[in-house]
């Protein structure tokens, strides 16, 4: 029996190991490699709200084609409001105006323009629907435009996949769809002169 030198024993370990490299990522003869998508399914929210008032607000999205290492829905807002968790998106996190936001267009912090929620997810299997609830209440009159997206990672080329792909963009620099919201001033209890 013959021992291999120690600079064989090298370059055998090196052969095999980018051989199964290799066959881990390829895909076999004839499969199409599926990148990650995802859309937004839903947004339900009222065309109108009071000051003060607080509204419900859920937004649905999904990954499709592939799993997703990573991702999130995000929601801004144009006006200050006051924004209340719902149990269902416990894991979301709430930026207030004045936060530091990582903006991937810059490469660099920014500092909030607008307060923000984001319902972030370290994996994201394709087909699974994540929602974001909240309970919104404008604390100004007039228009509220409100910024929706959802963001994931595709696995594959490391990229990030926005849905909307176009759009108004946001502060972070993503594409969104906008919603606007007419927010009024309650009518004050009309006096009773009798």
């Amino acid at each position: 029996m013959k021992w291999f030198t120690k600079q064989e024993r090298y370059w055998g370990v090196c052969i095999i190991a980018c051989t199964v490299a290799w066959l881990g990522v390829m895909p076999t003869y004839g499969q199409e490699v599926k990148s990650a998508t995802v859309k937004l399914i839903s947004v339900q929210m009222p065309d109108a709200s009071l000051v003060g008032v607080p509204f419900e607000m859920t937004v649905s999205a999904q990954v499709t084609n592939a799993d997703s290492p990573k991702g999130s829905i995000t929601v801004s807002f144009s006006k200050p409001v006051e924004i209340k968790i719902s149990p269902s998106s416990a894991s979301a996190r709430v930026y207030p105006q004045g936060s530091k936001l990582w903006n991937p267009q810059v490469k660099a912090n920014i500092v909030s323009q607008q307060p923000m929620v984001e319902l972030w997810t370290e994996y994201w299997p394709k087909e699974r629907i994540h929602q974001l609830s909240l309970d919104v209440t404008p604390l100004e009159a007039g228009d509220l435009d409100v910024f929706i997206r959802a963001t994931a990672t595709d696995a594959t080329s490391e990229k990030n996949v926005n849905a909307p792909p176009k759009g108004v963009v946001d502060q972070q620099g993503f594409p969104c769809e906008k919603k606007t919201l007419r927010i009024i001033l309650p009518q004050p209890p009309s006096a009773d002169l009798t």
